[in-house]
This record gives C-alpha cells, structure tokens and sequence, in this order.
C-alpha cells in the first residue's frame, strides 16, 4: 500500500498540537503497518525508520521524544518492533544531500523529515522508500506532490500554509508595542516565501517599515541581529523554518 494522502491541518477545531501529532503519526503507522515487505520477511528483520533533522541532537530531543511517545501509544517499541536511524543537518543545509544518501543506503522502510530542503535531498535519493514530511509549506507549490487529494509518488505527511499566521504575528507585535517602526524579519532562504509576501503586505496599513535579514545557517545568526540592531529594528518577527523553530531558544538569547 503506498503512503496515503496529504492533509491539510488547518480549520480544524481540535487542538494544532493534537490534530498535527495524531495525524502525523497515523500516517507514519499506516505505512509501518505494511513495511514488512517481502524483502523484509525473508531477513526476518524489523521495519525500520529513517529520520532526517534540521537541527541537532539537542534541539531536536523534544520532537523526537514525542514522536517516540507517539508510537508507543500505538504499540511500536524501539528497539522491539522498529528502529530508527537518525542523522542531523545541525543547521546546515548543505549537509542534508549526504545524510540523506547515509539513510536511504540503510534500506529504511520509511523516511521522516520536515522542511523543504530536507524533502527535496531526500527526494533525489529515492522514488520509491516512502517520505512522511511533517508540517511542510507549500508541498503542491513546491512540486513534493500533485494535489493535498492525491499526492501521488512517495511523498505524504502534512502541508501547513501559514501565511495568515504570519500577518497575525506583525499584527499582535505592533498590538503589544503600539509605538513599533522599524521590525526585523528572520527568514530561513529556503522557507517561507509566501509567509513574507503576506508580512510585507499586512506592513503597510500597520504602518510599519521592515528589515528583511535571511540567513543560510545558524551560524549567520549573530550577523543577522547585529544588521537588525544597526537598522535601529524594535522588534523581531521570525519566519516559520524548520531550521528557526530547531534553534528557537538561541533567538530567544540573542534576541533577549
């Protein structure tokens, strides 16, 4: 059975936390469920599951401590009935294309990842190992599938558009701080594109003027808010970036 389709999270009423975990890992489970190809029956071996991270051990500890919580609700132990191999961009983009060769080399039954450039690495690997991507942009726009409806390839997982959420966060920003004039925007060079034209756009009634500042690695982090600190930016607006979100606590340092 091949991976099932894309979903969309947005406009439900559950929890974003609940409905993107339950999702996530039903999709993960419907395609572990039917690992065990015949290729696998004849080793005897157990399915195994390939995961590919944007940032390092430390800041993906979370995530992956929920997501090995997750299959234990559905009856998966790791280490029992599943493995999983893990390779880390620690932030670096250009990482990506040979961890993600070391982890399709270890004939995984699954790929997980999340954030464009980790799908498209892995994409250029395989055409045939399922990728189940969690919480990805653009994924149609992008070309990762044909529709939300019928993704087609081996691509699946979830798409997460937030340009209105961008908006709103400038909206509350300058809510919070009425006096706000000069806002810095983070953005990852490889996400967000459509969450920046709805920022640059929601700027204007707010009356706001913008420092775009994008970055390529963490390692441009301290570059980045000296430029926001040289444009005299009372404010900081970070981008959704798989990278960004994996080194949050950092900005939240710097930015404090």
């Amino acid at each position: 059975m091949g991976p099932r389709p894309v979903s969309n999270d947005l406009g439900r009423k559950d929890g974003p936390k609940t409905v993107i975990g339950n999702i996530f890992l039903s999709v993960l489970a419907s395609i572990l469920l039917s690992a065990p190809s015949s290729e696998a029956q004849q080793a005897n071996r157990i399915p195994r599951i390939g995961v590919l991270q944007s940032g390092s051990v430390g800041s993906s500890a979370s995530r992956l401590a929920a997501l090995r919580a997750g299959l234990v609700e559905l009856g998966y132990l790791e280490g029992q009935n599943f493995v999983i191999d893990y390779r880390y961009a620690e932030g670096k983009t250009d990482q990506f294309a040979a961890l993600a060769s070391e982890l399709v080399a270890l004939k995984p039954d699954v790929l997980v990842t999340s954030g464009s450039p980790a799908v498209v690495a892995l994409m250029k690997m395989t055409d045939k190992i399922p990728i189940v991507m969690a919480a990805i942009g653009d994924a149609v726009g992008n070309r990762f599938i044909n529709s939300l409806a019928k993704p087609g390839g081996n691509v699946t997982g979830l798409s997460f558009l937030d340009p209105d959420l961008s908006t709103k966060r400038l909206e509350l920003l300058k809510e919070a701080m009425p006096q706000l004039k000069q806002i810095a925007v983070l953005r990852h060079v490889t996400s967000g594109k459509q969450s920046l034209a709805a920022t640059l756009a929601a700027s204007r009634p707010l009356k706001v003027q913008l420092h775009v500042l994008e970055i390529q690695s963490v390692n441009e982090f301290d570059a980045a808010f000296s430029a926001a600190k040289k444009n005299a930016a009372e404010g900081i607006n970070v981008l959704a970036s798989p990278i960004l979100f994996a080194y949050r606590q950092d900005l939240v340092n710097l930015s404090a």
